[in-house]
C-alpha cells in the first residue's frame, strides 16, 4: 500500500530509517550542550520561558517548543533545520500530499523524555483554512523504548465527523473531551527505531504517555508543515482579507541555505521570540517565576 493510501485510511504513516543518524547523533550532541547550560528557552509542556532543569537520571524535565528558533543554542538550532527541512522529510511529504511541490514549517517541540502530553487533535492548535492540510511529523532521535513514555496515536479517528467541531471549544473543556474519548478508543504505541518518522493528520487523537521507567529518556522530536500557499488558521479576529493573508504569509515563508522546505517566520519574528525570552529570563530573577499558562502534560488533568 502506497503511503497516501496509508495516510488516508489510518491517519498516519510510519516511515523507518529515513533520517540519518549522522543528523540525528549532531542534534542530541547539541541538546546535551544545550540542557547542561544556562541558557532560556520557551517550554511546550508548560507554556512559559523556563531554564533547563535535569531530572536525577540527567534528562531535561520539560520540552521545548520551537528550538530551532533559539539563537543561542549551542547548534540545536542549525542541528534541528537539518533533520526538519531536509529532503528526506520532503520527499515523504510530497507523497503525501501530490498536489503540492513545497512545504512550510510551521512549528516544533523537542522531548528530551517523555512529558505525558494529554491526547489531542493538533487542528484545535494549528491547522489550515480551509482545515486538513497540516502534516505532523513525530521524529525518533533514539530507540524507543516501550516503558520511557510512549507516543501513542488512535487509529482512523481522523475520519470522525465530529473531530472537526472540537475547535471552538474553551482548552480545559477541549482537553477532557480528548481524554474521555481516548478510554473509548485502543491506542497504538509508537516504539520506533532510531531515524523512523512518524507522519499523522491534523484531526487523528493523539498524545503521550508517561514515563514508567525513569531510566529511560524519549529523545524525539515533533514538527508541523503546511503546504505551501495554504492559509493558516488563526484564533484571533485579524483585520485583513484572507487573501491579503494568504499573501502575507507566503511573503514571510523563506528557505534557509538550500534546504527544500521553508520556514514560516521572519528574521524579525526570531529577534522578538529571543528577546521576549531574555526579557522573561530577567524578570523571572527580580520577582520569580511566573505562573504555568497552559500545561499540557495528562497529569494536569487530575487537577482539574
Amino acid at each position: 500500500m502506497k503511503l497516501l493510501e496509508q495516510y488516508a485510511e489510518n491517519g498516519y504513516v510510519i516511515v523507518p530509517d529515513l533520517i540519518p543518524h549522522a543528523k540525528i547523533d549532531r542534534l542530541a550532541a547539541a541538546l546535551e550542550r544545550f540542557k547542561h547550560g544556562r541558557r532560556p528557552y520557551w517550554s511546550e509542556s508548560i507554556h512559559k520561558w523556563i531554564l533547563p532543569g535535569l531530572d536525577d537520571k540527567g534528562f531535561m524535565v520539560e520540552s521545548m517548543e520551537n528550538f530551532t528558533r533559539l539563537w543561542f543554542s549551542n547548534g540545536m538550532k542549525d542541528a534541528g533545520y537539518d533533520i526538519l527541512l531536509s529532503s528526506e522529510i520532503n520527499d515523504v511529504l510530497r507523497q503525501l500530499k501530490p498536489g503540492s511541490n513545497e512545504f512550510v514549517h510551521w512549528l516544533n517541540h523537542l522531548f528530551d523524555k517523555s512529558t505525558g502530553s494529554n491526547d489531542h487533535i493538533d487542528n484545535w492548535y494549528l491547522d489550515t483554512d480551509p482545515a486538513g492540510e497540516l502534516v505532523g511529523a513525530w521524529v525518533a532521535l533514539e530507540d524507543i523504548h516501550p516503558d520511557s513514555g510512549t507516543f501513542r496515536l488512535f487509529p482512523k479517528t481522523h475520519l470522525n465527523p465530529a473531530m472537526k467541531e472540537l475547535w471552538p471549544m474553551e482548552h480545559n473543556a477541549f482537553v477532557k473531551h480528548c481524554a474521555g474519548l481516548a478510554k473509548t478508543l485502543e491506542p497504538l504505541a509508537v516504539v520506533i527505531k532510531k531515524g523512523t518518522v512518524v507522519f499523522f493528520h491534523p484531526f487523528i487523537l493523539h498524545g503521550a504517555t508517561d514515563q514508567v521507567d525513569p531510566h529511560y529518556s524519549r529523545k524525539s522530536v515533533t514538527s508541523h508543515y503546511i503546504p505551501f500557499g495554504c492559509l493558516r488558521k488563526e484564533r484571533e479576529a485579524i483585520a485583513e482579507t484572507p487573501e491579503a493573508r494568504l499573501q502575507r504569509e507566503m511573503k514571510q515563508a523563506r528557505k534557509l541555505k538550500g534546504r527544500p522546505i521553508a520556514v514560516s517566520h521572519t528574521l524579525h519574528d526570531e529577534l522578538v521570540f529571543n528577546t521576549a525570552g531574555l526579557v522573561s529570563f530577567a524578570k523571572s530573577l527580580v520577582f520569580g517565576q511566573s505562573p504555568i499558562v497552559m500545561d499540557m502534560k495528562r497529569r494536569s488533568l487530575a487537577d482539574n
